[in-house]
């Protein structure tokens, strides 16, 4: 594998983890990532003896081994390799590259076994809650369509039907809640988001469901599962992580959970980090260490009284050992108080520098920016892919770029993990 593919599979299982933080900072449960497979993958003794493994298969094989151990990467490929040994009729279609409704039954079987495995306490759809009716015929699927034979080939679905009663609205997702009956909502590949609302599901719960077409089969054991879900195909917000960001502010779910297909997973874009968020509010946070302020070491800083300080040059920063070594993976919260007197702007530049024991000193490569007001300031650093791989942090250092304060405090300095 090239560099560039090393370094794609390891952005992309940053990223994942730092959205699963992100939205347990923000009281959701964490983002969990179903991968299903090709079905080549699944059929592989069908395929012609003149067929080869392209490249990026290997690629998104690598990809996938390599996130193996973590709960968060939910890979289908060995238990549809079992479904299909015990299921009555096949998983896909013949005429079609995706899974039918009794493939995707088996992928959600998975799929709440290892969301099951972390919050035991959601309910899931069981093999009681269905019955398989048997096959009937149905128009040909998407390759046939390629090869404009749509019409002459046919393909077989199979039935399968939820016991519960359940009653599903549908609408255009609007943050203020308005509801519009007449407006138009793709249900198919939604490019805009959903709103999905059933009545009788097993969970009231808030998901936010990002997914592609391997979706579709899916909807029914999803919306049986979950009393409200947002759902929208993940190439419309992952592109721009604000966006993303902006759906999990507005709609506040209990649960993201995001559907794709293996030849999909291996795209640039999945490598986004969340955007850096700094909250005014006081966010509590289980501490796990804090700054020792009579360690500290000035830089163009003289101390005035106690942590009150007085600029005395242009590039101004305050070095702070650490009370114990802390994980960057899983402490993502850093909390301080600050307060600049004699100010000629509101607003004040940070640079945030953090040494590493595995790392000779500070650098620019591990540091992050972001604006600051006067106050107690929460800066959620699960944004920052080079925080989530320090995992022996022991001194941060802040400085003030471009300094607006004659004398300013930064007090209460502290690093954790959010309270569950």
């Amino acid at each position: 594998m090239s560099e560039p593919d090393v370094d794609l599979i390891s952005g992309i299982h940053l990223a994942r983890q730092a959205w699963h933080v992100r939205i347990k900072n923000q009281g959701g449960l964490g983002l969990y990532v179903m991968i299903a497979p090709n079905k080549h993958s699944v059929y592989s003794e069908n395929l012609p003896g003149w067929a080869v493994v392209a490249e990026p298969r290997k690629m998104v094989s690598a990809f996938l081994e390599a996130g193996r151990s973590d709960s968060t990467l939910i890979d289908l490929r060995e238990p549809m390799l079992k479904a299909k040994a015990e299921a009555p009729y096949n998983l896909y279609y013949k005429t079609d590259t995706h899974w039918n409704r009794l493939g995707a039954w088996y992928g959600y079987k998975a799929m709440s076994e290892a969301i099951g495995r972390s919050h035991p306490w959601i309910k899931w759809l069981t093999d009681e809650s269905v019955v398989i009716t048997g096959e009937v015929e149905r128009a040909g699927g998407d390759l046939s369509n390629f090869l404009r034979l749509r019409d002459y080939l046919t393909d077989r679905e199979v039935g399968i039907e939820i016991t519960q009663d359940i009653k599903v609205h549908r609408s255009a997702f609007h943050a203020d809640g308005q509801r519009s009956e007449n407006e138009s909502v793709n249900i198919d590949s939604p490019q805009v988001p959903v709103l999905m609302e059933s009545k009788n599901a097993l969970n009231n719960m808030k998901v936010l469901w990002l997914r592609d077409s391997f979706g579709d089969a899916l909807s029914p054991y999803m919306e049986a599962t979950f009393s409200t879900l947002v759902r929208q195909h993940f190439g419309a917000v992952l592109g721009e992580p604000a966006a993303f960001q902006k759906l999990i502010n507005e709609f506040k779910p209990d649960l993201v959970i995001m559907t794709t297909v293996e030849r999909q997973s291996f795209v640039p874009f999945f490598a986004n980090m969340p955007p850096l968020i700094v909250r005014s509010e006081d966010k509590a946070f289980a501490q796990v260490s804090h700054g020792v302020a009579d360690k500290a070491v000035l830089h163009q800083l003289s101390s005035v009284d106690g942590e009150l300080f007085e600029v005395t040059g242009g590039d101004p920063f305050i070095e702070i050992p650490l009370s114990s070594i802390v994980d960057g993976q899983k402490n993502t919260l850093l909390g301080f108080d600050f307060n600049c007197e004699e100010a000629s702007s509101p607003n004040h530049s940070i640079q945030l520098f953090w040494h590493d024991r595995s790392k000779p000193w500070f650098s620019e490569e591990d540091s992050v920016r972001f604006d600051i007001s006067t106050g107690h300031l929460t800066v959620d650093l699960s944004a920052s892919a080079s925080w989530s791989k320090s995992r022996e942090v022991q001194s941060i250092r802040l400085d003030l770029n471009s300094p607006s304060c004659k004398k300013l405090t930064f007090e209460n300095i502290s690093l954790g993990e959010v309270l569950n």
